[in-house]
């Protein structure tokens, strides 16, 4: 993605988001505010491909994602419609996998983020705004690990017979 930033501002931005996992974005969606045209950036949210995680999913989806929303609402980039689908997306395509593997784990990508006790008390803190966290969280919180795995188990089952059906 090229973007162009005004570069006054790059100082005041690299002290805004020190240590967010995010300061591209955060950059991106700061040059979006800058311009006098309107763009529509559409399609599933946060498609990447396969890499070596090595930061803390929960930290980065939850204050690092939200100080980067909350700026994009600031400078008139999203409007609350737009900001709550983009999050509820996150919750949805990521954080749920994310909270479901650490709760059948307690690690994620080979990492010990904390407590479950802790996790919960981050999604909370930072996602209970949104209606995914009560439609997609909560559920999970409130199950038991061997539930969950039960539900996993299924899942890839029906996979798997829905795949070979197919081709």
């Amino acid at each position: 993605m090229i973007f162009v930033n005004k570069k006054e501002d790059d100082d005041v931005l690299f002290e805004r988001f020190h240590g967010n996992s995010f300061l591209g974005f955060a950059l991106f969606l700061k040059s979006l505010s800058d311009k006098n045209q309107s763009l529509l950036v559409h399609g599933r949210s946060l498609l990447t491909y396969e890499t070596k995680i090595s930061f803390n999913v929960f930290k980065s989806f939850t204050i690092d994602m939200g100080k980067c929303i909350e700026s994009g609402l600031q400078w008139g980039v999203f409007n609350d419609k737009s900001a709550e689908t983009f999050m509820n997306n996150i919750i949805y395509n990521l954080t749920r996998h994310h909270y479901t593997d650490y709760k059948i784990h307690g690690r994620i990508y080979g990492l010990d983020l904390g407590s479950i006790r802790e996790i919960d008390h981050l999604l909370e803190a930072y996602l209970s705004k949104y209606s995914g966290f009560q439609k997609y969280l909560m559920p999970i919180k409130s199950s038991s690990v061997s539930k969950l795995k039960l539900r996993r188990l299924r899942k890839r089952i029906s996979n798997k017979f829905n795949y070979s059906k197919s081709t």
